[in-house]
């Protein structure tokens, strides 16, 4: 039998600070994809059209990255409720 020791609570607080994580970090991201698309109307050429592509690859994976990370949150969310609402039931259970 498994032996299960949870802190919903903490779980929680992690979940909290990923949310924030993930707020910053899109932030971030679209304010560093703001600066290199302003290069777009100031350079010209293959260079420029090579590091352009080269960002939008960037763009791409950082979205999968976020993505990754919010699925990561939610699911951790989830199983901090599930864990809250199964200790609730079983004190109830024991409880007279």
């Amino acid at each position: 039998m498994a032996v299960i020791q949870v802190d919903a609570q903490e779980i929680e607080a992690t979940v909290t600070r990923t949310r924030e994580s993930c707020t910053v970090l899109h932030n971030e991201a679209a304010s560093l994809m703001g600066h290199l698309r302003s290069l777009e109307n100031s350079w010209r050429g293959g260079a420029a059209e090579s590091f352009q592509q080269l960002a939008g690859e960037w763009e791409v994976v950082q979205r999968q990255v976020q993505e990754s990370i919010e699925s990561i949150r939610d699911a951790l969310s989830a199983a901090g409720v599930q864990y809250s609402e199964v200790e609730e039931a079983n004190r109830k259970r024991f409880s007279r």
